[in-house]
Order: C-alpha cells, then sequence, then structure tokens
C-alpha cells in the first residue's frame, strides 16, 4: 500500500497526524540534474549514466562526500531526512510509516526542539524539565497538512503543527511497530551499543529505547545508490563535470519528490 502526503487539482488538500519514533535518518538525493553555469537559477536535466539499468528518479549519496559518484558527476542534491512514525488511521488506530520529506517539514521539528530547551534553560527552580524530544515515550502529535499551491516548489505548501498536549507512546503502538520490523538480537545489539556510545559523546541525545529500530529498516532503505558502472564503458566517470558546492536546503519540486517504497510519504 502506497501513502503518499501529495495534492490534485481535484485534492488540493491532504492532512496527515502522526506519533513520530526515535530519531531522524539524515542523508542526501541526488536528482537528475546539474547547476546552468549561465543561469543557476535554472538548472538543467542530465539523464543518469545508469538510467538504463536503474529506473529510480533519484539516487542516495553517500556517507563520505568524496566517495560520492553523483557529487563527483556534479548532479545536484538536496536535504532529506527521514523518521519512522505511526501515522492514525480512520477507525484511530496507528500503522507505521515512513516520513520522508526535507527541511521543509523536519526545521519545524527541530524549531520546536529548540524552543522547549530554551524553556528549560528559563524554568524556576523546582519545575520539571520539558520534554524536547518528539520521538520517545511521551510526545506531542504531529499534524501536517500539505496544501496544493503553485508558487511553492513542487506546487505543494506544507504546514507543521505540533500539539502541545503529550501522548505516551502505547504498548499496542510498540507491538505494530514491532510487527512490521524488528532487526535480529545481534543487530539490535551492535545498534544499541553504537548509540550508547554516541551518547556518551552527547548527552542531549535520548535515553535509547530498542523500538527506534522497529517498524522499518530506514538506514537499509535509504542506503547509499552505488553508479551501476559497464565493462568497457565510455561514459563521462573518467571525466566528471565537478560541482563541488552545498547541497541545496529545497531545490525545485524537491518536496514532491515521492520515493516508491510502499508506506513511505
Amino acid at each position: 500500500m502506497h501513502t503518499f502526503i501529495s495534492v490534485s487539482k481535484e485534492n488540493p488538500e491532504v492532512t496527515r497526524k502522526l506519533r513520530l519514533i526515535g530519531l531522524p535518518y539524515n542523508f542526501l538525493e541526488y536528482s537528475a540534474r546539474k547547476r546552468n553555469p549561465d543561469d543557476p537559477t535554472k538548472p538543467f536535466d542530465v539523464p543518469f549514466p545508469d538510467a538504463e539499468d536503474n529506473k529510480n528518479y533519484t539516487r542516495i549519496g553517500h556517507d563520505d562526500p568524496d566517495q560520492c559518484p553523483w557529487r563527483r558527476l556534479g548532479y545536484l542534491a538536496a536535504k532529506k531526512s527521514a523518521v519512522r512514525v505511526l501515522e492514525e488511521q480512520p477507525d484511530k488506530t496507528w500503522k507505521p510509516k515512513i516520513l520522508c520529506k526535507g527541511p521543509t517539514i523536519f526545521n519545524e521539528f527541530a524549531k520546536w526542539q529548540a524552543n522547549r530547551e530554551l524553556a528549560n534553560e528559563d524554568k524556576e527552580d523546582g519545575e520539571t524539565d520539558l520534554n524536547v524530544f518528539l520521538g520517545g515515550d511521551k510526545a506531542p502529535i504531529v499534524q501536517i497538512k500539505a496544501t496544493r499551491n503553485t508558487d511553492k516548489p513542487g506546487g505543494v505548501e506544507y504546514f507543521v503543527a505540533i500539539n502541545p498536549k503529550e501522548s505516551a507512546l502505547t504498548e499496542a503502538m510498540i507491538a505494530s511497530l514491532k510487527s512490521s520490523y524488528e532487526p535480529k538480537a545481534d543487530k539490535l545489539n551492535a545498534l544499541r551499543a553504537e548509540y550508547e556510545e554516541a551518547r556518551e559523546n552527547d548527552p542531549s541525545m535520548p535515553e535509547w529505547r530498542d523500538y527506534f529500530e522497529y517498524g522499518f529498516d530506514i538506514d537499509n532503505i535509504f542506503k547509499h545508490t552505488p553508479l551501476i558502472e559497464k565493462l568497457n564503458d565510455s561514459s563521462d566517470t573518467d571525466s566528471p563535470e565537478l560541482d563541488l558546492s552545498e547541497p541545496s536546503e529545497e531545490t525545485e519540486g524537491s518536496e514532491s519528490t515521492e520515493l516508491d517504497l510502499g508506506d513511505v510519504w
């Protein structure tokens, strides 16, 4: 089943009600376009060199920019984030999904967290710290509304509302995530150890919960897309067109790009 937060003339407004799970996974998504040296505001389309073998519209960059073939070839990148979520269904049950979007939405989550951190700094003695994590045991419900607006990139305008009331993550919710995907014990143990090591260097990270990894194997779904190279291929990979500019916060149509991964929107 495909659940997309997309709009059209016939359906100009869509709203999703979500409960975030765990931390977002950040990556660069490359489109089949390159920068126009004559007019940087108007990039031009350039098919990926392996387009015949990989029909996807986008490619995912390497964690190490120096090893990324798409950056080396000069394709344009947009910052993307993916996070596990539970989406409220019409019958009030919650179904595991993935929210995959750009800074338009994820910056709103970061602003909420930053404001809560400031509020904690200003609290009076004896007052309890406010929760600053949207993906933990107790957190507000997030509502995202997409409205058709041809003046916006991709023809869509997004609105993010975060409920002031916190909602506890129930055992039924966790069971729903776990039934969709649960890492094998050795992988889960390795992920937990890696997380705890990172948390020692960054105490602001929330306390580990195994359910952070339930629902979907995000880091595998959004793993780097290698370039499919053929033997004796005389493509431009030997003399790449370099574009070492920073990835864009938003690129034209970047927010409307939907990865055909099922239950991802």
